[in-house]
C-alpha cells in the first residue's frame, strides 16, 4: 500500500491524504472495489482515476459517489462535503472539507513551476 499519509483536521473541518502510484492497475482496483472505465486510455490515467478512488476510500467515501460539474469540478452525489482532487507525477492527493472553496493542488517542480512560485507559495516555501 502505497498511502503515504492521511491527516485530519478537525478544527478546520477537512482531511486529506497522498498516495504514491506505485501498484499495478489490478491492485488499486482491488483496493478501491472498481474498475477504471474504458473510455481512460493511459495507463497512467488509469492509475490516477484508481488511486483517487482508493483515497476515497481511505477518507471514508464511497468511490462511485465520486461525479464531476460540466466544468470538470468533482462533486460528492448526495453530499454537501466538498471534494478536491489532483494528481501529477505518480502522486494522487484528495481533500474532503465541510467547506466549500477548500482545494489541493500538487505539481512536480518543473522549470515552469519554479518561475511562477512567487504567485502561490510564500516565501518560507521556496
Amino acid at each position: 500500500m502505497s498511502l503515504l499519509f492521511h491527516e485530519i483536521h478537525p478544527d478546520l473541518s477537512l482531511q486529506f491524504a497522498v498516495w504514491h502510484l506505485t501498484e499495478a492497475e489490478s491492485d488499486l482496483e482491488a483496493l478501491s472495489g472498481i474498475k477504471a472505465p474504458p473510455r481512460l486510455k493511459t495507463p497512467t490515467r488509469r492509475l490516477e482515476y484508481l488511486a483517487v478512488r482508493t483515497l476515497a476510500v481511505t477518507l471514508g467515501i464511497n468511490p462511485a459517489s465520486i461525479a464531476y460539474k460540466s466544468t470538470g469540478q468533482p462533486y460528492l452525489i448526495d453530499d454537501p462535503r466538498t471534494i478536491s482532487i489532483t494528481h501529477t507525477k505518480g502522486y494522487a492527493a484528495l481533500l474532503l472539507s465541510e467547506k466549500n472553496g477548500t482545494g489541493i493542488d500538487m505539481e512536480a517542480s518543473s522549470d515552469r513551476v519554479r518561475r511562477v512560485r512567487h504567485k502561490y507559495m510564500h516565501q518560507d516555501e521556496e
